[in-house]
């Protein structure tokens, strides 16, 4: 039975790790002195990291393999291991995400998709890749035709038990016929202990308690240490203590159903519910056809509208700086069409509200657009403000990719690249670099998303102004308009220009050609009749509403929806249910509940956060040693579990 005991840990963060580095670090455990079990390869295949910690514990940690630190579904190991798992295939997936969260009560943020979930690591990160890449070489060479090689899994339901034979077949074809699979089943009460079946000579199936899950003292532990070592002698010949059983479908008759490692941490999901993406509710209203722009690459689209230009329509714009702020990428390519020498900057093919446009000009590219990013700190890159977002989607019927957050949306740049990142970190430069010329004419051109933007125009234009100074001119433009048209001004912003525009004028080769050629005369200085409103109050109702720039292609939302308001109760998720239950298992063993509760003080916690802040980091502190996210609060207090 494991202890906890109190060591000097050797991990130690350093620039550029990440979270599954630091717990590569951790010491192992002390192992067995067995010459002829020591030279059997032990290989993780999830369903999460308890396999990989358990190898540690039993002083078997070798080298990093790519389900080591991560959550993986049966259809996940299949879809990678069934295809060429190489670049060829673009790693079949490897290091794609639909979605980006931060765990609620922990300092982690979780990759997910239907097949896997990233918990530990940033797979965006470039030097996370080249890691794992290095261990998904390792695990193509891995070699059984001649010597045995113990996979291990942990099934995250009951449910994959059906085809769990796809996969031992699978490995056997994969990495030779020595190939030998543990497959452990948590939760159990009906059945306990090890069984093999007959006709199926390359797998043992162990049935495990919930109280395996804590040690004497009710710590979470490293709960699969003594059922490797049994499949290990089971390998080898040696003699043990199992069940018979006479097919798989008796072994699936004998579990207990459990569906616990679907469920991750802070109440979340471990896995996307489908491969689908899921329909999002329409927003009204919406114009039909709705103005977008074709499913192609930035690069493409820069090229395909400016080739539109034809040289003698080329308005003078002089020195002048004329710059899109979106909302969508229709001004960009307005702009281009028209022969206009518009820089490349940041907006240009972005979907972004105005409330994105006045975060990144006042407070910066990297600042954070949400709280809880950055894993404590171990991931600084990944709270830049700019580069994050929420979901992540193939949009249908294009090879585009659409990456969301709650301010802003890429369609036509993929931010997880690395080259990617790269060019728009010289753009930033190139956009600040702009304020620098004080002396040169600016004129800022955005689409409103929606006709109450109008109403809080005032913010858009001080924020512009404050950046850019006094030589800063800002267009907006009103959308699909139909009762009040043309250029109006605000009293008393000289250096705002709204104009409202007809639907009609997307059927046009340049739909924005108007009222950029009104903005350019009205910055030189030439007569423009407009109309005034009194203040952005008045402005707002001559419009007449639209929410148009909500939406992107494929039938997606632009941007996130905000989340409900938060009442300030906190509820244990599904993973914490399977915590608490396997720690009440152990208690009726050992009658460890005193000290359990007796494990952590209060005092550790801040004394300045609410009293259910206080349950919520108490409550987290021990859930990150369940799911060995565990690892984490292990290196943070200098504990590890040891035999």
């Amino acid at each position: 039975m494991a202890t906890t005991v109190k060591v000097v840990s050797r991990a130690k963060w350093e620039p550029g790790m990440q979270e599954s580095d630091m717990m590569d670090q951790l010491p192992d455990g002390e192992s067995r002195v067995d010459a002829e079990t020591e030279q059997i390869m032990l290989v993780s295949l999830g369903c999460f990291c308890g396999p990989k910690l358990s190898f540690k514990n039993i002083g078997r940690g070798a080298e990093t393999l790519p389900f080591d630190w991560m959550r993986t579904r049966h259809e996940g190991l299949v879809h990678f291991l069934r295809n060429g798992w190489d670049e060829s295939t673009g790693w079949n997936g490897f290091f794609e995400f639909n979605s980006k969260k931060v765990v609620p009560g922990v300092s982690m943020t979780t990759y997910r998709s239907y097949y896997h979930s990233f918990w530990h690591d940033d797979p965006t990160d470039a030097g996370m890749h080249e890691r794992y890449l290095r261990r998904i070489n390792r695990f193509n060479n891995i070699d059984a035709t001649s010597k045995p090689v113990l996979f291990v899994r942990t099934v995250p339901t009951t449910q994959e038990l059906k085809v769990v034979p796809e996969l031992l077949e699978l490995l056997i074809k994969r990495h030779g016929k020595h190939a030998c699979l543990l497959l452990i089943i948590d939760f159990q009460k009906t059945a306990d202990g090890p069984a093999l079946v007959e006709g199926m000579d390359n797998i043992m199936v162990h049935y495990m308690p919930g109280s395996k899950h804590v040690n004497q003292e009710g710590l979470p532990a490293p709960p699969y240490g003594e059922a490797v070592n049994l499949a290990l002698d089971w390998i080898v010949g040696r003699p043990v203590s199992v069940m018979q059983f006479d097919g798989w479908d008796t072994i699936m008759k004998c579990a207990d159903p459990t569906d616990w490692g679907l469920n991750g941490l802070g109440g979340l999901w471990a896995f996307e519910p489908s491969l689908d993406s899921p329909e999002e509710e329409p927003l009204e209203p919406l114009p039909d056809p709705l103005p977008q722009l074709p499913p192609l690459t930035s690069t493409m689209l820069t090229e395909t509208w400016a080739r539109k230009a034809v040289d003698e329509d080329r308005p003078n714009v002089d020195d002048m700086k004329v710059v899109s702020l979106g909302s969508s990428g229709l001004v960009k390519a307005s702009l281009l069409a028209m022969g206009i020498d518009s820089p490349e900057l940041p907006f240009d093919w972005l979907q972004i509200s105005d409330s994105g446009v006045l975060h990144f000009i006042g407070h910066g590219w990297e600042a954070p657009t949400r709280e809880g990013l950055g894993a404590g700190g171990q991931r600084p890159s990944e709270k830049h403000g700019f580069f994050d977002y929420m979901t992540r989607r193939s949009v249908p019927g294009t090879s585009l990719v659409m990456c969301r957050s709650y301010v802003h949306s890429f369609w036509h740049d993929d931010p997880a690249k690395p080259e990617v990142r790269e060019k728009f970190t010289r753009l930033f430069t190139q956009f600040d670099e702009l304020a620098k010329e004080e002396r040169s004419l600016k004129l800022f051109v955005r689409s409103v998303a929606t006709s109450s933007e109008l109403g809080r125009a005032h913010d858009l234009m001080e924020a512009v102004t404050a950046k850019f100074g006094k030589q800063a001119a800002l267009l907006l433009i009103c959308d699909f308009q139909s009762k009040v048209q043309g250029p109006h001004m605000v009293d008393p912003y000289e250096d705002l220009l709204v104009y409202f525009l007809e639907g009609s004028a997307h059927k046009e080769a340049i739909p924005y050609k108007k009222p950029i050629l009104a903005a350019l005369d009205w910055v030189a200085g030439m007569e423009l009749q407009v109309d005034v409103a009194s203040d952005f109050k008045a402005l707002e109702a001559l419009a007449e509403p639209t929410l148009w720039g909500l939406r992107g292609l494929g039938g997606f939302n632009a941007f996130e929806m905000l989340p409900p308001d938060d009442d300030g109760e906190w509820q244990p998720g599904p993973e914490e249910k399977w915590l608490v239950d396997a720690k009440i298992e152990a208690d009726n063993d050992n009658n460890a509940a005193e000290k359990w509760l007796a494990s952590f003080s209060m005092h550790d916690l801040d004394p300045s956060s609410s009293l259910v802040l206080r349950e919520r980091q108490a409550l987290s502190k021990h859930m990150i040693c369940a799911d060995v996210a565990a690892a984490c609060w292990l290196l943070i207090h200098s504990f590890v579990a040891m035999p």
